[in-house]
C-alpha cells in the first residue's frame, strides 16, 4: 500500500489514449496522498474535486508562474538508450522521457534495463526496496 503518489504531466489525465495512466492511481489508490503536479494546466478545480471526492480527504491546489527549475530539451536522431547514457555521465540528471503511447514506453524501460545508471550499491538498495512490491498492473 502506498501512502503518498506523485504524478507529473498531470494534464494528460484527459488524454484519450494515454490519460488512463494518470487515471488508474487515482482510481486504485484512494487512500494515499497525491501530489499531482503539471506546468501547462489551466482551470483545477475539476481535479480538486475529483480527488477530494475519491479520497474523502481535504484538498489543495498550490499555483505558481515561477519555473524553479530551468527545462532544458534537444532533438537527437541518436538511439533513446544512447542518449540517456550520455546525459546521464554528463550529470545531467533526473532525465524524463515523454513517449506518446504505452507500447513504445515500455519498450523503452525494458531496453533501458541494460544500462547502467546506478552503482551496485544503489541498486542493492532499490531492490531492497521493492522487494516486497507487487507490479501487477500494466500502468
Amino acid at each position: 500500500e502506498f501512502k503518498d503518489v506523485i504524478i507529473d504531466e498531470f494534464h494528460y489525465y484527459s488524454d484519450r489514449e494515454r490519460g488512463v495512466a494518470w487515471q488508474t492511481p487515482l482510481l486504485t489508490m484512494a487512500n494515499a496522498t497525491f501530489l499531482l503536479m503539471s506546468a501547462t494546466m489551466g482551470r483545477t478545480e475539476f481535479f480538486r474535486d475529483v480527488v477530494q471526492n475519491l479520497t474523502q480527504r481535504d484538498t489543495v491546489i498550490v499555483a505558481s508562474s515561477q519555473r524553479p527549475v530551468p527545462l532544458d530539451f534537444e532533438y537527437s536522431t541518436e538511439r533513446l538508450v544512447h542518449t540517456v547514457e550520455g546525459l546521464a555521465e554528463e550529470g545531467k540528471t533526473p532525465i524524463y522521457v515523454v513517449h506518446f503511447t504505452q507500447l513504445k514506453s515500455a519498450e523503452t524501460a525494458q531496453a533501458l534495463t541494460s544500462t547502467n545508471l546506478c552503482t551496485r550499491e544503489e541498486k542493492a538498495v532499490l531492490a531492497e526496496a521493492l522487494a516486497e512490491t507487487q507490479f501487477t498492473s500494466p500502468f
